[in-house]
């Protein structure tokens, strides 16, 4: 820094001044009130303050110039520092549009504020890649943490379910181990009641034999006594014609007596007009009317009788169809109970022989059984081993789950 106030400078200057006249004397303190304020703008410039601007320039000249520079490098450093600071804050703040202003900024200034403005740009495209990444970490966090979480949601679910259905099985197991054996001793009373049931239908069928003999002699039976009936039926019916001549015959006779009666009257009154030589004539007249009398009385005795029998007659002819019909319904139902019975008879073969079989079947089944049973304290085994399985992947999952939420939390933190 250029000092004027030395002691050589003022003894040169006071040696001077006598030697100068009054407007030099001027001039040179006012360069040195403008040197001072150079200095003292210069030193507060230094020190940080970049608003300190040399005022009210009343020189002309190199000094002048000086001033006006001094000035604008003031005015370009202070506005290149304000501008770098707003950008590089609102950069750090992560806002990267405020860019450094380059209208009138000439030389380095521009080219910092150029260099300010490319570093802002690439920060943005940095920060953006960044935040990309953010984005893609915090999407392949969530995603990673739906599809593990999904998993051991479903493998919690399926330990669980496992879990459920080994206690299910093994109750299963132990009731089926239990049931087996309650089975073996109903197949085992089975099959005491199946060789029963068999030898049952042995004496079934022997009974049936004997019933189908016995039904076979009643049906030759019924069919005498259908023809015996058919027989008294033709009986019956010559009686009838029988009974009808003989009213034939009786109404002859009453038609006779009428006549003979009419003769018997006529004589009488022949007779009658004959006198004492017909006296006779007129006993004998009266003796045949009271026969004729008497033989039409007769005559209407036994055309009653012949009515009477033929009422009865037509009865019996009229019950022996009735027992005639029911004898003939017996025969078509013995003929039916006969071949009801010959196929109860196949039938009861064949059940003899499905018995038999059943018996058979019942043996093996007993052995099925067993061996069943067998299975099922084999399988209650194997389902407690299965069960402390599903328990170790119900904690194996809780301790999946707990490792990825941890991991989940540190990415997200990041």
């Amino acid at each position: 820094m250029l000092k004027l106030d030395t002691p050589e400078l003022n003894s040169d200057a006071g040696n001077m001044a006598l030697s100068v006249s009054g407007d030099e004397r001027a001039e040179l303190e006012q360069y040195r009130h403008w040197i001072k304020n150079l200095a003292d703008v210069c030193e507060s410039a230094s020190q940080g303050n970049l608003e300190a601007r040399l005022l009210h320039v009343d020189v002309d000249g190199d000094l002048e110039r000086a001033i006006r520079s001094i000035n604008g490098l003031l005015d370009y450093t202070d506005a290149f520092v304000r501008e770098s600071k707003a950008s590089l804050t609102a950069s750090a703040n992560g806002k990267f549009f405020r860019k450094v202003l380059l209208k009138g900024m000439r030389g380095s200034f521009k080219q910092a504020s150029e260099v300010i403005n490319s570093a802002g740009d690439k920060m943005k495209h940095q920060a953006d890649e960044i935040e990309q990444a953010g984005v893609r970490r915090l999407e392949m966090a969530d995603a990673f943490e739906k599809e593990v979480q999904g998993i051991s949601t479903i493998v919690s679910a399926a330990a669980t379910q496992l879990h459920a259905t080994v206690q299910s099985l093994k109750e299963v197991t132990e009731r089926a181990s239990q049931e087996t054996t309650d089975a073996v001793e109903s197949v085992n009373q089975t099959s005491q009641n199946v060789n029963v049931v068999a030898e049952s239908t042995v004496q079934l069928n022997h009974s049936i034999q004997e019933i189908d003999s016995r039904v076979k002699e009643s049906t030759e039976v019924v069919q005498q006594a259908v023809n015996e009936s058919e027989h008294a039926k033709e009986f019956m019916s010559g009686l009838v014609e029988a009974t009808g001549g003989i009213g034939s015959a009786a109404k002859m006779i009453a038609d006779i007596a009428k006549q003979t009666n009419l003769l018997a009257l006529n004589a009488t009154i022949e007779a009658a007009r004959a006198g004492e030589a017909g006296a006779g004539f007129a006993v004998v007249a009266s003796e045949v009317k009271v026969l004729a009398q008497d033989t039409a009385k007769a005559t209407d005795h036994i055309t009653d009788q012949i009515r009477h029998i033929q009422g009865i007659v037509d009865d019996a002819v009229s019950n022996i169809s009735t027992v005639s019909s029911t004898i003939r319904k017996v025969d078509e139902i013995s003929d039916s109970i006969s071949t009801s019975i010959s196929e109860q008879s196949q039938v009861i073969s064949t059940i003899h022989q499905n018995v038999e079989n059943a018996a058979e079947k019942t043996a093996q089944t007993t052995d099925s059984i067993q061996n069943v049973s067998a299975t099922a304290d084999e399988t209650s085994h194997s389902t407690r081993d299965l069960l402390c399985a599903a328990n170790d992947i119900s904690q194996q999952s809780e301790s999946l789950n707990s490792a990825v939420n941890q991991f989940l939390a540190t990415i997200r933190s990041n």
